[in-house]
This record gives structure tokens, C-alpha cells and sequence, in this order.
């Protein structure tokens, strides 16, 4: 509490918007003329291979590109794949956002996708797509004193102060990273003859600041199908994986506290051709393409601002004004292992078949905080995809879902906070023998939980000097009071109209700290009208 002439003028970073929105994509997609008909879809695996925003004054506008890798069997009995490219866009109207103190993060999740052959060439795909948003914008009040006073009023007025902590948040970008790796076959794979399909999925293990410099770490798991000829002149396919380690350092000139962090990875459709190795043998996949990393990270901040006043010289009236604040988050990342086994009872066949490829997503990933335990509950389904063949038949696919569910700590979270989950699978492995199915799968996680805390600060007080001083205490110039349980020195100085300053001067205190009076003399004040709103 200080006496100045003016008011400082506090800032602190917002929360104004924080919301999961749901956007539903379904189109139509004819098959180029080049590729034959479609007799079946083996699987579908869906990407993010776009996405932006642009702030503007009182919207949020966002775009991206969704991108389908639809693996099929032909009417001639081959596997074949197309590539669909799906936009997507759309604003939200966001009071008082604007482009110079406002960070925005979107990160999109894909939910769920189904899939239906209308004709042998006319493909319809239906997608969920999940936009996690939210904004934060730096916003600063300075108290204004109006009414009928002067500067010597002003000094008088009394004034409460406190130091709120926040969380601070900033976007952080490294856009057009280029990644060129070869995946070289061992000698368990034939020669290629043609690439069918590659997939990318990232996922980022660690993020830390050091030396001014924001650094990250993770892989990117590339998965590409492709033929290779038989001495009949069969096809056979086969897939191959390969993870590929992505790093970075980036500007950042604050001190970045341990799982402050939150991403999304956003990769360009992957360039691919098949070479031959030293030997003239075709058993080099060559990968090119680009990615987008799209980070927010937070650290810890303070903002000194007034939170409550009185004036012991004239009327008052105090107004204040409330804001959300991001008071406290925390990233939690990890991995854990998935192990499932499908009987091919349940498929209805007698034996099972070669895994030429295979695939597994996420959806409905759902968070809970158990309290007593101290534990984030993470549930949802995994899907897995299997190409097969049996004997000489047509390949066809497997696919099964099996609910899954993991924990992280939550020590240092509680019941209100904003609990969210973003999970990729980043490896799969998988195995046959005569009645079932394995599936080794690893899922990499990052958890964000986040608090909020609606902070009051003073906004306004109108001073106006009136000739009417009504005294309190009648003509006594002391008043001895008994401080109650937690009451603070403001409390009763704001109540007797008089200063923390002449309390403690008329009790020899040093500091504001009366935990141990048993009795205090107040001396006596003048008692005005007291007069305060929130809004």
C-alpha cells in the first residue's frame, strides 16, 4: 500500500476464449481415370497437412487441408492407393481480440471418420474434425480518480496493493523445416516396384530452454506400402517404417519452466521415389517433404495492481473490474504401450493370413482428474487395420477397436482445471500365427491441464470533498478494538476511516502484521459516505 500521486497501470495476459469446437467435413471423391475401379476399401488414414489462423480485430479466422490416403483393392484384385485433399475454414467472433497483443493457438485433433462406396469410382468420407482453441491477450488498466477534488485529495486516498502471478503464453513457430531421408530395405525385403502410399506421424518428446534458446526434440514414424514382383509376375506388397528424428532451436528469451509447452506438428504430403542402392538393386525409398511446428509456450509472470481503496478526506466510490487469468499449467507427456490380441474366431475364418500392411488410429480421447487418487484418467478406442492375405484370395482388410485407457500424475492439478489430451500413435508392430493376432503399439501423449482464477482490480474511484465531515466516535480521540481471526490492518483501517500508518504509529508497529494484538488502539477518523460497484 503506498501513497502516490497516480496509479500504476497494471497488464496482464487474458484468457478470453478457451473452447473444443467441432467441425464436421464429408465430401464426394471420384477416382482419376488412371486408376482402376474400386471392388473394396481396405483402410483410410486421415492427416493434417495445413493449418492456420489469422487474427483479426473481433475474429479469429482459421484454414487448413485435410488429406486422405484411401489403401483399396481393385475389381482386377490388386491394392492400389488415391490421395483426396479436403479444406476446411471458418471464424469465430472473439470480443476484443485483436492482431498485436493476442496469441492464438488452434490445434486441430481428427475424430472420427467413416467411409462409403457409393459406386466403383464415387467415395464418400465423413470426418469429425476437433479444434482445440484457445486465446490469450495481454490487456492493461490504469485507474483513473475523477470527481470534484484536488492533488492534494488524491495523496490522501489510500490504496491497497498485491502482486497476481500468471502464466504468460506466446506462440512460437518454425515453419518449412525440410526433412530428406532415405529408408534403405534390409535384405528380408525383395526389390521395389512400385510405392503405393507413405505415411507420416510426429510426435515431439521434449521440449527445454537453454542459453536464450527454445530447443525440441521428436520423431516423425514414416510407413510406406509398396509391390515387388514375383517370378510369375504376381504381385506381392510388403511395408516398411522408419522413424525419423526432427530437432530445432528457436529464439526464446524467457526461462522456460519444465512441461510449459504445447504443439502440433503439421506435415507436407511426402514426396516419394524409389532408387536403386550400390548393388543396382531397387531397395531405396527416398522421402522428401516439409513440416510446420506450431508451438505455445508459457512462463511465469507478475502485475502489481490496486484492489481496493478508501479516501479518509472525502466521499468515495469504487469501481472495479474483474478478468481471467491463466494462473497455472502444466504439460504432461509420455508414451505407453498398447498390447491386443484378436482371435480369428471373431472374424469368422479358420486360419489367419499375411499381414501386408497395417495401421491404428485414436479417437474419442477423453479426460478425467480423480481427486482422491491424484491421477489424469486418459480413455478412448484404438483401430487397427490389417491387409491380409490368405492363399492365393483376394487381399482383404481386418479391423477391430478395443477401448483403451492410461494414467499420468496429476499431483499439482485439481478438480477445476481445464483438462485436455492429444495422442498419436508413433509405433506400430504386429504378428500372426494360426488362430490369432498381435498388436504391439506405443502411444505418445501430451496432457495439458490448465487453471483459471478470476482476478479484481480497481478500475475507478470518484473523490468529491463535501462540507459535511460526520465524525466517528463521538469525542473520544481513541477507540480500543479486539482484532478478530485473519481481519488484516486495511480492514480495520478502512472501517474507522483512519490509515494503516496512524494505527500502527499509535501501537508501535513496525510492519502491518497484528497476528499477535490482542488489542489495538484505533485514533479517530472521519466517517464518509462509502459508495462501490463491480462490473
Amino acid at each position: 500500500m503506498n501513497n502516490f500521486t497516480r496509479m500504476n497501470e497494471v497488464c496482464a495476459d487474458v484468457v478470453i476464449h478457451r473452447d473444443m469446437k467441432t467441425i464436421e467435413l464429408s465430401n464426394d471423391y471420384i477416382l482419376p481415370d488412371y486408376l482402376a475401379d474400386i471392388k473394396s476399401v481396405l483402410y483410410i488414414k486421415p492427416a493434417i497437412h495445413r493449418n492456420s489462423r489469422i487474427v483479426s480485430d473481433g475474429k479469429l479466422e482459421y484454414d487448413g487441408e485435410l488429406t486422405y490416403s484411401v489403401v483399396f483393392i481393385t475389381e482386377d484384385e490388386k491394392i492400389r492407393s488415391a490421395i483426396f485433399d479436403e479444406a476446411y475454414n471458418g471464424s469465430i467472433a472473439v470480443e476484443g481480440i485483436n492482431d498485436e497483443n493476442c496469441t492464438a493457438l488452434i490445434l486441430p485433433v481428427i475424430g472420427d471418420l467413416q467411409w462409403k462406396l457409393s459406386n466403383p469410382r464415387k467415395l464418400n468420407i465423413k470426418t469429425m474434425l476437433n479444434l482445440d482453441i484457445s486465446i490469450q491477450c495481454n490487456r492493461c488498466i490504469m485507474p483513473r480518480i475523477t470527481g470534484k477534488h484536488t492533488i492534494e485529495n488524491e495523496m490522501t486516498l489510500e490504496r491497497l496493493e498485491d502482486d497476481i502471478s500468471f502464466i504468460k503464453c506466446r506462440m512460437i513457430d518454425d515453419n518449412d523445416v525440410s526433412i530428406s531421408e532415405d529408408i534403405v530395405l534390409d535384405s528380408s525385403y525383395p526389390n521395389i516396384s512400385e510405392i503405393l502410399v507413405c505415411t507420416l506421424d510426429s510426435h515431439i518428446s521434449d521440449v527445454r530452454s537453454v542459453g536464450g534458446k527454445l530447443i525440441y526434440r521428436g520423431e516423425i514414424l514414416a510407413s510406406c506400402l509398396f509391390t515387388s514382383a514375383a517370378e510369375d509376375d504376381s504381385e506381392h506388397y510388403h511395408t516398411v517404417t522408419k522413424k525419423i528424428p526432427i530437432e530445432g532451436d528457436l529464439e526464446f528469451n524467457s526461462e522456460l519452466q519444465k512441461d510449459r509447452c504445447r504443439w502440433k506438428i503439421i506435415t507436407e504430403r511426402p514426396k516419394v521415389a524409389a532408387r536403386n542402392n550400390e548393388f543396382e538393386e531397387k531397395r531405396i525409398i527416398e522421402l522428401d517433404f516439409t513440416y510446420d511446428l506450431q508451438m505455445i509456450c508459457c512462463t511465469n509472470e507478475t502485475a502489481r495492481c490496486v484492489t481496493d481503496s478508501y479516501s479518509v478526506d472525502c466521499e468515495y466510490k469504487n469501481s472495479f473490474v474483474t478478468f481471467d487469468i491463466l494462473k497455472e499449467i502444466r504439460q504432461i507427456g509420455g508414451s505407453v504401450s498398447i498390447n491386443e490380441t484378436l482371435d480369428v474366431q471373431e472374424l469368422h475364418d479358420d486360419h489367419t493370413g499375411e499381414i501386408i500392411s497395417a495401421s491404428a488410429s485414436l479417437k474419442n480421447i477423453s479426460t478425467a482428474y480423480d481427486s482422491q487418487k491424484g491421477r489424469i484418467i486418459c480413455t478412448g478406442d484404438i483401430t487397427f487395420d490389417f491387409c491380409i492375405q490368405i492363399d492365393e484370395k483376394s487381399p482383404k482388410v481386418v479391423t477391430f477397436t478395443r477401448p483403451i485407457r492410461f494414467e499420468a500424475d496429476g499431483d499439482s492439478c485439481n478438480d477445476l482445471m481445464y483438462i485436455t489430451a492429444d495422442a498419436s500413435v508413433v509405433k506400430l508392430k504386429c504378428r500372426t500365427d494360426d488362430s490369432h493376432y498381435y498388436t504391439d503399439a506405443e502411444i505418445g501423449y501430451i496432457i495439458s491441464a490448465e487453471e483459471r482464477r478470476t482476478e479484481k482490480t480497481l478500475e475507478s474511484v470518484e473523490l468529491n470533498v463535501t462540507d459535511h465531515k460526520a465524525s466517528k466516535g463521538g469525542a473520544y480521540p481513541i477507540t480500543l478494538y479486539y482484532p478478530r481471526e485473519n481481519e488484516s490492518l486495511w480492514d480495520i483501517a478502512k472501517k474507522y476511516n483512519t490509515t494503516t500508518m496512524a494505527i500502527r504509529s499509535a501501537n508501535d508497529l513496525a510492519d502491518d502484521n497484528i497476528s499477535s494484538m490482542s488489542t489495538l488502539v484505533i485514533p479517530r477518523g472521519t466517517l464518509k459516505p462509502v459508495y462501490s460497484k463491480l462490473i
